[in-house]
């Protein structure tokens, strides 16, 4: 879903705000270009939470009801704390990927392009990389 569209997805990301829908209605009337193609769904409710990390949008998180009408402070509360906990977990698989990746890439270029070849001497290289803090060198 692109930021500009009429989706709540879209909306919450684009507001940086949660977006509560209290019933069928309510999602029909605030989304009349989504509604028809999800109403055979059942969903009696919905809950959209921007996920935030780091005071940037990184992205959404939407929850269906088929059994529910309408939210709580409380559960407000505790969806928009979910939200929350789920954009940190993210941003930090994101942040490790990003260090793996730089951790891999700085490995490859420290090994030799090609073995060099000795007269009268066979060469075997084997490469084992540190287990011990970034992973970055092997001795």
């Amino acid at each position: 879903t692109r930021v500009d569209e009429q989706y709540p997805m879209s909306e919450v990301v684009r507001t940086l705000s949660p977006r509560f829908i209290e019933s069928a209605e309510d999602f029909a009337a605030s989304y009349p270009i989504l509604w028809p193609n999800i109403s055979h769904l059942g969903i009696t409710s919905a809950a959209y939470m921007p996920l935030i990390a780091q005071a940037r949008p990184i992205g959404a998180l939407g929850l269906l009801y088929r059994d529910k009408g309408g939210f709580t402070a409380d559960e407000r509360n505790l969806l928009m704390a979910l939200g929350t906990s789920i954009a940190q977990s993210l941003q930090r698989a994101m942040l490790y990927e990003q260090e793996h990746d730089l951790a891999e890439g700085l490995q490859q270029a420290m090994l030799p392009r090609r073995i060099p070849s000795v007269p009268g001497a066979q060469v075997a290289v084997r490469y084992r990389s540190a287990r011990l803090g970034r992973d970055i060198g092997g001795d």
